[in-house]
């Protein structure tokens, strides 16, 4: 039996998909730092300061001090 080059491209999409979820979940459920308030995107991955950069066009700086305000520090 040969292996094409999709199975090994599909391989190893489901691979590191699956990493991603189980180290998000991680994050979020398991995690020592997962008992302090905040978003749960933010615990769940790093993408998410992308997201409000790129996506809300939004500084960093701006969003921390909301959250800040919401979770308080």
């Amino acid at each position: 039996m040969a292996i094409t080059v999709s199975q090994v491209v599909l391989s190893a999409t489901v691979v590191w998909l699956g990493r991603a979820v189980a180290y998000g979940l991680y994050n979020v459920f398991w995690h020592p730092l997962s008992k302090y308030p905040g978003p749960a995107a933010a615990k769940a991955t790093t993408w998410w300061k992308t997201y409000v950069e790129v996506v809300r066009q939004e500084s960093m700086v701006d969003a921390l001090f909301v959250l800040h305000k919401e979770y308080g520090a």
